[in-house]
């Protein structure tokens, strides 16, 4: 009887966090997909189960919502293909951010307005390089360098990409005079990089282009959400009072 009780009060957790995401995003625009999933972890985060299972409801409730978003059909399929794993992978990026275990170097006047990748200072005290005295394009050509051994032994799939992403922004701390957004683009321009210079062996063009598309997609405003989890200014409990009224 107890464990019945308990699944039904998973079941109604999910429903009232659809119901409250549905109603408070909008679902005609692709690029609110991980804003819609920053909602969703909100919804579920004091509720009194265990981690796995807050992962399991947030998942269902994105593959839900991703169901009903008036978007095009393109974009639509190619949040199905990222589907669980991938977002599974990025809640996993936002957690360990919040919590502390993703260092990022602090944000500089300016840039805290221009949804920069910085963050909490990082405990290395490793002397910061100028933009000015490394172009563009050599940064990106490093970092790739850098971080395409990452997938030799992987699958090129979403659940890399954001594993790169993270490592890149991590990075690109040493370039304290770039601003936020032009890391941003710095981490979009080198993903690209690495999947388009994939082998044919390694992704099929189907696959090459739904990752590109995400890319584009979804990593920007990840990596808003995952500076937000960092600096502590994503708010895990601003809807908790409401989702708890309409579940419990």
């Amino acid at each position: 009887m107890d464990y019945d009780k308990h699944l039904k009060k998973l079941e109604a957790l999910k429903h009232a966090t659809f119901d409250h995401v549905f109603n408070e995003t909008d679902l005609t625009k692709a690029e609110n997909y991980i804003p819609a999933l920053a909602k969703t972890m909100s919804s579920v985060h004091a509720a009194e189960i265990h981690g796995f299972q807050k992962k399991e409801i947030v998942e269902d409730v994105m593959a839900k919502l991703v169901n009903t978003m008036q978007i095009h059909e393109d974009d639509k399929q190619v949040l199905q293909e990222i589907g669980t794993p991938g977002i599974g992978t990025i809640i996993d990026k936002i957690i360990a951010a919040s919590k502390g275990y993703l260092f990022l170097n602090d944000p500089a006047d300016d840039e805290a307005q221009s949804g920069c990748i910085c963050g909490k200072r990082r405990k290395p005290a490793q002397k910061k390089k100028k933009a000015g005295q490394t172009t563009t394009e050599e940064i990106v050509d490093n970092l790739f360098d850098q971080v395409k051994g990452m997938t030799k032994d992987k699958p090129l799939d979403f659940c890399t990409i954001v594993h790169i992403a993270v490592v890149i922004m991590q990075s690109l701390d040493q370039f304290f005079a770039l601003s936020g957004e032009d890391k941003k683009c710095i981490v979009v321009t080198t993903l690209h990089k690495i999947v388009n210079e994939a082998p044919p062996e390694k992704i099929s063009d189907t696959m090459r282009a739904i990752l590109n598309r995400a890319i584009d997609m979804i990593i920007p405003t990840t990596i808003n959400i995952i500076v937000a989890a960092v600096r502590g200014e994503l708010s895990f409990s601003v809807v908790v009072d409401e989702i708890k009224r309409q579940c419990c």
